[in-house]
């Protein structure tokens, strides 16, 4: 079985370099084979995700159909209704079609493709994490709109503190989920420099 000297001796030749070079001195070879066991991994993730993110609307959906009649019984709630749906479509269709980007995945165990879907996935979270931020925005007034829609007022009060920590919670989340995603741009980048540069990028571990 090949050891790590051997291993280092066979990527000196094949990119012309100094086959006496001390394995031990240099960077650790990526493990590419552990980089596709999470790869695969994060894809199954993103796909029960998308189905989790779907399921959810789909019942709030269907508790809305339920009530509708009372929680459009005045002019301003219907409009604040129907605003509220024409946004969450546009936000929930963001969202998957961002997902969906990120379930493409090359084929074979090149180094560079497999460090070039890990970046695409981290800028991709991070536009995920710019809908999130900006769609806070056309969500402040819901507090307001589900204390007047409650039914009394200890629903009010819960009704509203929940909608505040969810939007408060996603920002949370969206600050780090930005400090991980561009740490992960940043190993990404580092690991490319040190093991592609000038390089055809089909060294594999």
């Amino acid at each position: 079985m090949m050891d790590d000297a051997d291993e280092w001796a066979k990527l000196q030749d094949a990119w012309g370099g100094d086959a006496s070079a001390s394995p031990s001195a240099a960077a650790p070879l990526p493990d590419v084979t552990a980089m596709i066991a999470r790869a695969r991994r994060e894809r199954w993730l993103i796909v029960w995700t998308i189905a989790g993110e779907w399921a959810l609307a789909l019942v709030g959906l269907a508790l809305l159909a339920r009530d509708w009649s009372r929680a459009t019984a005045s002019g301003a709630m219907l409009l604040w209704w129907v605003y509220f749906l024409l946004f969450m479509v546009v936000v929930m269709i963001g969202f998957t079609w961002t997902r969906v980007a990120a379930l493409r995945e090359p084929q074979g165990a090149s180094l560079r493709d497999w460090l070039q879907l890990r970046r695409q996935r981290a800028r991709l979270s991070l536009r995920l994490v710019k809908w999130t931020r900006w769609s806070t925005i056309p969500m402040l007034p819901a507090p307001f709109f589900v204390a007047v829609n409650a039914r009394s007022e200890w629903a009010a009060t819960w009704g509203v503190v929940f909608v505040v920590l969810m939007l408060a919670g996603g920002l949370v989340w969206a600050s780090r989920k930005a400090a991980r995603m561009k740490a992960e741009i940043a190993e990404v980048d580092a690991l490319a420099r040190e093991w592609l540069d000038g390089q055809d990028g089909t060294t594999t571990a």
